[in-house]
């Protein structure tokens, strides 16, 4: 997986792509709103309702090396670390 990240008012555009099972490519677009900051940490959230997945919920942690976030929805769960 990777992530192009580019700041916006409020929070982060945050465009993650990769391929599941290594063989269906995907992409997803989420805007994370800013919730908080610590020293050169930023915490992030979003919330959005996606199509047989119920309500998709997002909440992550950026730093200027790391991306680590949660996703909750109805019927997926999980977590990610992305590094530079």
């Amino acid at each position: 997986m990777r992530a192009s990240i580019a700041e916006v008012p409020g929070g982060y555009r945050i465009l993650f792509a990769g391929r599941f099972a290594k063989v269906v490519p995907f992409a997803y677009r989420a805007t994370l709103h800013e919730v908080g900051r610590s020293g050169d940490a930023v915490y992030l959230t979003a919330e959005r309702h996606l199509p047989i997945f119920g309500t998709f919920r997002t909440d992550a942690v950026l730093t200027p090396q790391t991306l680590e976030a949660t996703y909750d929805s109805r019927v997926d769960r999980g977590r990610f670390l992305l590094k530079r």
